[in-house]
Formats: C-alpha cells, structure tokens, sequence
C-alpha cells in the first residue's frame, strides 16, 4: 500500500532488483481488484474470485434490506484526540452508502479529515460509529457533548476498525457490522433473507433458460417506480 512513508524503502527494495507491488486501497473497487491481484501472485485465483464475490454480494443484499429506510445520519471516527473522521471518496464511505446512511463526513475531499469538536456537535449526527482505539468506551467519551443526537438515540458505539477500517479481504463481514450499527440488529433478518435471494439469484444465472426470468425478476423487484 503507497504511502509516504514507504516511498523509500520502497525505492532500496527495487535498487536491490526485488519485485515490488504497489496497492491503491482507497476505493471500494480497488480493495475488491487487489484482492484478485494478491490472489494472481500467490496461485490462489479460485479463492480471491470466491471472496470478490461474497463481498459483492454481501454489498447487493445490504443495499436492498435497508432500501426504503429513512437514512440515518452518520459520522465515522477514526480517532478521537485529535479527530480524524471519514470523509468523501473511500471505500469506507461507500460501505457507508451502501447501508443506505448518510456521511456527515463527506462534506470534506479528504478521504480522513481532521476535524474539531465544535464541528462533531453542529453537524449533530444520529448515529456515531467510534474506531477509534481509545480504550474509554465510546458513549462515556462522547457524553462530554451531551447535545449529540446519537447520545439520545442510544446510537454511539463501537466498531472494530481491523474489521471495518481495513482494506482487507473481509468486507462482507464489515459490511454487515456496519448495518447492524446503523440500523440495530433489527436489520439482521432482512439481510439474511436478501443474501438468500442474491444466491439464489446468482444460480438461476448461470443456467441459460433461467436468464430471462431472472433478469426480470431482480428489475421489477427493485425498480425505483412502478412505471419502471
């Protein structure tokens, strides 16, 4: 993974006549490419195209459960002191989309902004997803501003950032951890009963009679109007 950091040993490495790879992880199509990148390198392709797959798929079933859902207002923290959210174009921001959410963080270019505490409290999130590794649980920290929408909502809570911070293999997993933070496990039997319905989706395409009827099938079942 490029960073400023690694620029130079990056460059001993290659004086050296080593193979580097670089890996753009900020987006969510770039963390699903490298997993099949990795996959080529190691002789592991079978296995990476099967991972691809579940995250995509956890992604379509996430996205349809909360379809029709008032979309909760979201802030992502990555650290507290000072504090750095999420913000716009990253793949954690996408996964954020995909859960139907809305980033108060993504008013900002940067992918992690800095921002103030004064900011936190008039954007006056709804939902407050803490990842960062302060060990202070996350609704004691945050009951210093006690005006914070989440805080009443009982909303302010923690998620593993090596699950869901972490350009990784396992997206479908973080996924899931963060629907259930922003919907409560509420959420959990209508994403179980759309992966069943992506899985059966995706066998029914590959038979060739079955086409027809599936295609039909997905458009009229998430067609945005009726005349669609």
């Amino acid at each position: 993974v490029p960073s400023s950091e690694q620029r130079d040993f990056r460059a001993q490495l290659e004086a050296l006549g080593v193979r580097v790879e670089v890996f753009d992880n900020i987006r969510f199509d770039e963390v699903l490419e490298n997993i099949t990148r990795l996959g080529s390198l190691v002789g592991r392709e079978r296995e990476a195209q099967a991972r691809v797959k579940a995250i995509r798929d956890e992604r379509a079933a996430v996205t349809r459960a909360v379809a029709g859902l008032p979309p909760p207002r979201v802030l992502l923290v990555l650290q507290r002191e000072p504090i750095f959210v999420v913000g716009r174009g990253n793949f954690i921001e996408e996964m954020v989309q995909a859960a139907g959410a809305t980033n108060l963080g993504a008013e900002f270019a940067d992918a992690y902004p800095q921002v103030t505490v004064e900011w936190v409290v008039a954007r006056a999130p709804e939902v407050l997803l803490d990842m960062s590794l302060e060990p202070e649980e996350p609704a004691s920290y945050w009951s210093r501003w006690p005006s914070l929408p989440a805080l009443a909502r009982g909303r302010v809570l923690r998620l593993d950032p090596a699950l869901v911070s972490m350009p990784g293999p396992h997206l479908d997993r973080a996924l899931e951890k963060l629907a259930v933070g922003l919907y409560g496990d509420e959420i959990l039997p209508a994403i179980e009963r759309e992966r069943a319905f992506v899985d059966d989706a995706s066998h029914e395409l590959r038979t060739p009679l079955a086409m027809h009827k599936t295609e039909l099938e997905l458009a009229l079942r998430y067609a945005e109007t009726p005349e669609e």
